[in-house]
């Protein structure tokens, strides 16, 4: 890139050069004539600095623009270390090193610029990425790295005090986020009051990690976590040893952890947990005794757990949870204790757990707005209870677990639905013969499926007027009644009918 370019664009702020293999920095050493460059962003551009002797090092200081906030290097094959003067670019924040397959090692550099806010590694094979992320990067508030297989824990000594948010991916050799060696010497310091081992971070997302054993060997996650996110870690088992969750902490995800058998000990009183999702974790048996102290708790959701065996006996938060869904946890015997107490509950959905076999005593919280039932064992203790109380109810889904059912409602057994639904489907009743005349007294019903129910044929004389959409699928005996001109078609004639 010679003098003659660089001249003619003074003013100019953000530079992108892609897929010029052979251009250099050279010619850029008048590096006034770039003075505005606050942007640089190299491409597949296979000579730009690549590997620069020790006597140009001064030279190329003087060639990067001392004003660039931002630096990008992308696909720059031949990059096989990066300069030890990067320390000296006093106004770069940002810096970018993507798919860099030379790059040999990160602890050659002498250090980073200490104001640098965000730094993101992307298929780097490169050793020493701890060397970059230190306790005195005072300034650093997020960290990405993906895809670098070397990297075996973050941080050498702590995380950065300041860092807010720590992204790793596809790291398969990752095992912890701080050396373990390290991390233990730091615990016994920080127990003996000679350090201090602080930090901000706020949000941490972990995915596709198949070595990581534990997310801190030594210690506790840091008190100001508000968000984890970790995804298809087969081998974590382990939050922290001692097991308690950071106050602020207000979502918590974990996906596809085959070995987490517990997610914390304790629960702090005044933990912030607002989101609580456990999905595909094959080994988790127990969830926090403490559970119900979480006073800030409005979504639970577990699902795909198979060795989840019961709820605490305090049960789940009664404050603020608004949903619950429970799905695939085929040993869990019972549902929570005090379900009628979750007077916050709007949305409840349970969903194959054949161990689930008794209903609530005291029955479910009468004003849930959205109820789904799948294969469960629960619905003749549920139709007995009285689906009328939920005097609330917009929507109602049953699926499976009512073999033996005839007719809907059951009228009986004096079985009534709520006047206040707008959505019923009905779902795989392999006995179901006919849709109860009671159904007509549903005047805010406005939508009405039925699905794999062979032997139901028979609708009442009349449908709710309310109705606006009927959707029959897998019930050949009711849909023949229901084709134009058939013998339910006059009752249908105003309802826009859906095949399957």
């Amino acid at each position: 890139m010679g003098e003659s370019f660089v001249q003619g664009v003074p003013k100019l702020e953000e530079l992108r050069i892609r897929g010029c293999k052979d251009i250099t920095f050279k010619g850029m050493e008048s590096h006034q004539d770039i003075s505005s460059l606050h942007g640089l962003a190299p491409e597949r551009c296979s000579q730009v600095l690549s590997t620069v002797a020790e006597e140009e090092e001064k030279q190329l200081q003087q060639r990067l623009p001392c004003r660039l906030h931002n630096l990008e290097l992308r696909d720059c094959e031949n990059l096989a270390k990066l300069p030890q003067t990067l320390h000296n670019l006093s106004s770069l924040t940002d810096i970018s090193i993507k798919n860099c397959s030379n790059l040999v090692s990160f602890a050659e550099v002498v250090g980073l610029p200490s104001q640098l806010r965000s730094i993101t590694i992307e298929n780097c094979k490169a050793r020493g990425v701890e060397a970059l992320v230190h306790s005195s990067m005072t300034s650093l508030e997020s960290f990405k790295i993906s895809d670098c297989e070397s990297v075996k824990y973050i941080a050498r000594v702590q995380l950065p005090p300041n860092v807010k948010r720590l992204d790793i991916k596809y790291c398969n050799n990752l095992q912890t986020l701080v050396d373990n060696e390290v991390s233990e010497m730091l615990e016994e310091s920080i127990n003996s009051g000679s350090s201090q081992n602080t930090s901000l971070l706020e949000y941490l997302n972990i995915r596709d990690c198949e070595s990581l054993a534990c997310l801190l060997s030594h210690g506790e996650l840091p008190c100001s976590v508000k968000r984890i996110e970790i995804d298809n870690c087969p081998n974590l088992f382990s939050f922290s040893p001692r097991g308690n969750l950071p106050t602020a902490l207000g979502s918590l995800s974990i996906r596809q952890c085959s070995k987490l058998e517990s997610i914390a000990e304790t629960v702090n009183d005044n933990t912030s947990l607002q989101r609580f999702r456990i999905d595909g974790c094959k080994n988790l048996k127990l969830l926090p005794d403490c559970l119900n102290k979480l006073s800030h708790l409005q979504e639970f959701k577990v699902m795909d757990c198979p060795s989840f065996i019961q709820f605490p006996d305090g049960g789940l938060p009664s404050t603020k949870l608004s949903t619950l869904y429970i799905n695939e946890c085929e040993k869990l015997v019972a549902l929570p204790n005090g379900m009628c107490n979750l007077t916050s509950l709007r949305n409840l959905t349970i969903q194959k757990c054949p161990g689930i076999v008794s209903f609530p005593e005291d029955g479910f919280p009468t004003n849930i707005w959205s109820l789904e039932i799948k294969d469960a064992n629960i619905c003749k203790p549920l139709f007995e209870w009285g689906l009328h109380r939920l005097t609330s109810l917009s929507e109602l889904k049953i699926s499976g677990g009512c073999d033996d059912v005839e007719s809907f409602p059951q009228e009986e057994i004096g079985m009534k639905l709520p006047t206040s639904l707008d959505t019923l489907e009905i779902e795989n009743f392999p006995n179901l013969e006919s849709l109860s005349s009671s159904v007509q007294n549903l005047t805010s019903l406005t939508e009405l499926h039925f699905v794999r129910c062979p032997k139901l044929k028979y609708f009442p004389n009349g449908l709710p007027p309310s109705i606006d959409y009927l959707y029959i699928g897998g019930c050949p005996l009711l849909e023949e009644k229901c084709k134009k001109n058939a013998g339910y078609w006059p009752i249908i004639a105003n309802i826009i009918p859906e095949s399957p």
